[in-house]
């Protein structure tokens, strides 16, 4: 049997979804976004959970799309309505998470790159381990950069520092991702899920579910 691309874990109010691809070093696959989509709209529902953390595990948060899914959608076999929805999940995924009701913190370890980057910034806040970095290649690889990233990143860091981040493609330290507002905290390497934990804790004065 094979093993689910994700784990759910629910325990006193705080829901953590682990990406669980090690093998392809938890790209986001058609599959895997599928389901994220699902769990997300799921936790959506649930009023017994009042943040939800995002992680990847010890060795990498996410390599970005799945390269070998992502090129379905220009498979002239498939209708146009299929690739149309191929090319367009992406946008789902992270459009399904920045809507979440619940306050959600991405914890990266390793590195978020391209779509995982994309992820992590429809979260709330994002936790990045000191020796871990983050990246958009698209451009430089000649792949669009969709998934609505680049309106959030100007809301985030303003356009300036928002083109450095996609046109130059330069690779983001902890410190330096920092520095520029791109994350919100740093933690100790190995420790970013436990240092996103703790918000669990915080007496929610204002939870988000009731500021709409």
């Amino acid at each position: 049997m094979n093993q689910p691309p994700l784990q759910l874990r629910i325990e006193r109010r705080l829901a953590t979804v682990t990406l669980d691809r090690p093998q392809a070093r938890n790209a986001l696959s058609r599959a895997l976004m599928l389901d994220l989509i699902r769990i997300g709209r799921d936790l959506a529902e649930r009023s017994d959970v009042d943040v939800i953390i995002i992680t990847g595990g010890p060795t990498c948060f996410s390599a970005g799309a799945d390269l070998k899914d992502a090129q379905a959608w220009a498979d002239e076999e498939r209708s146009l309505v299929e690739r149309r929805e191929i090319a367009a999940l992406g946008y789902k995924l992270c459009r399904s998470w920045e809507a979440l009701p619940q306050m959600t913190i991405a914890a990266i370890e390793g590195y978020a790159v391209g779509g995982g980057l994309a992820l992590s910034l429809a979260c709330d806040w994002r936790v990045v381990a000191s020796d871990a970095f983050v990246s958009l290649p698209e451009i430089a690889l000649g792949i669009p950069l969709t998934w609505g990233t680049i309106p959030r990143l100007v809301n985030l860091l303003g356009p300036a520092r928002a083109k450095r981040l996609t046109v130059l493609c330069e690779r983001f330290s902890a410190a330096d991702a920092l520095a520029i507002g791109l994350i919100d905290h740093v933690a100790a390497p190995g420790q970013a899920l436990d240092r996103a934990r703790p918000w669990r804790a915080r007496p929610w004065p204002c939870p988000r579910r009731w500021c709409a």
